[in-house]
């Protein structure tokens, strides 16, 4: 409330963490209110092994209340909101359509990525950008191919490293691998949908008195 923000948004840690203090995503959020390492310094939270304060509730709290504030104001859309606190892909959404960005228009520019993925896993020329610090071994595992199968699919041979920003081509041998592959990339793309959703769904359900 002191930041300008509904309270009933503190129910954001639900979904997001189950209210899991020491709450760890795949992606490197973490906390109840799994703050990116990035997003918890830009409002002055440490980070780090030792101390990082996304794990005190009071004071992540504070950093994802003045976050949320800050993409309230700069969407004019809730449900846009919640979708840009819970991932990157609004956050793209919004650099491509910064005069009027609206929730339907989110909804679109998702159909659109999620028919490209889906084009581009069937065509068999989908493509993995190298990330910085990722190695052959992780891109491998995560699509599910052997090192070697990668390697020979991009001429990579005996060289020892690979550079973030690379495009690698990922080898996919049938269609059931096609179809592990897009849904398991196409799950990250849902569950952003969804998040605004089961956000407002909680809230619902907290303040009809249900639990």
């Amino acid at each position: 409330a002191r930041r300008g923000v509904m309270p009933e948004l503190r129910y954001i840690s639900i979904v997001e963490s189950d209210f899991i203090l020491h709450g760890r995503s795949n992606a490197g959020a973490l906390g109840p209110f799994q703050l990116m390492d990035r997003t918890a310094r830009s409002y002055g939270l440490l980070t780090g092994n030792k101390n990082d304060e996304r794990y005190d509730p009071l004071k992540s709290g504070d950093a994802a209340s003045r976050f949320l504030g800050d993409l309230i104001k700069e969407t004019g859309d809730l449900n846009l909101a919640l979708a840009a606190y819970n991932g990157g892909f609004a956050g793209r959404y919004l650099a491509s359509e910064k005069q009027n960005p609206t929730y339907e228009g989110y909804l679109k520019f998702m159909e659109e990525k999620i028919n490209s993925l889906r084009s581009s896993i069937v065509s068999g020329n989908f493509e993995h950008i190298v990330l910085k610090g990722q190695n052959l071994r992780q891109i491998a595992r995560r699509y599910g191919v052997g090192i070697d199968e990668l390697k020979k699919a991009n001429a990579v041979g005996s060289r020892i490293g690979i550079r973030a920003g690379e495009r690698l081509r990922i080898p996919l041998r049938n269609e059931a691998h096609k179809k592990m592959v897009f849904e398991k990339l196409a799950s990250g793309f849902k569950e952003n949908i969804n998040f605004p959703h089961q956000v407002n769904a909680v809230m619902e359900v907290v303040k009809e008195g249900k639990i």
